[in-house]
């Protein structure tokens, strides 16, 4: 299976595919592609196809909160709303620089929060 797109798609998919047999092919066309660039994936539509064509399978560790999957980064918080706030037309128009300026925005507007983990029924 081929996925272009960035790190929201990713996300948006990660749940279909976790526990299945298939391998996942991503053409890097999000604006921070942290999940391509965690696997090495070149940014170049030419250079990921390549990959797709010649590389190897990567198994990636999925992270589950409640019943919804994640691969390589979630956040809550601060960065969790820059990330929704960042809008797609922002994104086109600044690339990556699009992050910085609503973070500054948000930055003003946050308030702090507090949460309790819980990991193997341990609340941390």
């Amino acid at each position: 299976m081929i996925v272009g797109g960035g790190d929201g798609t990713i996300s948006s998919i990660v749940d279909y595919f976790a526990h299945q047999d298939v391998v996942l092919g991503i053409l890097p066309l999000g604006t921070g592609n942290s999940f391509a660039r965690t696997l090495g994936i070149p940014l170049t539509l030419e250079g990921a196809v390549d990959v797709i064509v010649h590389g190897k399978v990567a198994d990636i560790d999925l992270g589950k909160v409640d019943q919804d999957y994640f691969a390589n980064i979630a956040s809550i918080g601060f960065s969790a709303e820059v990330a929704r706030n960042s809008s797609n037309r922002l994104k086109k128009l600044l690339g990556p620089l699009a992050y910085g300026l609503v973070a500054v925005r948000e930055f003003v507007r946050h308030r702090s929060f507090s949460c309790t983990l819980q990991i193997d029924h341990q609340e941390i």
